[in-house]
């Protein structure tokens, strides 16, 4: 699974970095989102927490999340697949936006081939 694309609108989806935790815990305040994690990402720490997950996750080959940013690295959401069913060559496609990205990501329309 390839770390990084960029795609053509100038949106970029990449690994999650340690630094993206205090934007994790912004999108996590809003009301639409509180119920997306399983504990909740109230503080910098729990979304460290959350961003390591996603680290392990992608190490395990069990889930592959993207973070959404634009051309600055401003995170403007969420792109996973996963779980991942390697035997059936399967994964679930969810995202998330942050409250102040809410329609801008329709611009991201590219399929993106592993």
């Amino acid at each position: 699974m390839r770390d990084r694309v960029d795609a053509s609108s100038g949106l970029v989806l990449r690994r999650w970095k340690a630094e993206d935790a205090p934007a994790v815990m912004t999108a996590f305040a809003d009301p639409l989102m509180r119920s997306q994690s399983s504990e909740p990402i109230d503080s910098v720490r729990s979304a460290e927490r959350w961003v390591a997950a996603r680290g392990d996750q992608w190490a395990a080959g069990s889930s592959h999340s993207f973070a959404v940013v634009d051309g600055g690295g401003l995170v403007l959401g969420q792109v996973c697949v996963g779980p991942v069913d390697r035997r059936h060559g399967t994964g679930w496609v969810s995202y998330w936006t942050a409250s102040t990205a809410h329609g801008s990501l329709m611009d991201l329309v590219e399929i993106v081939e592993p």
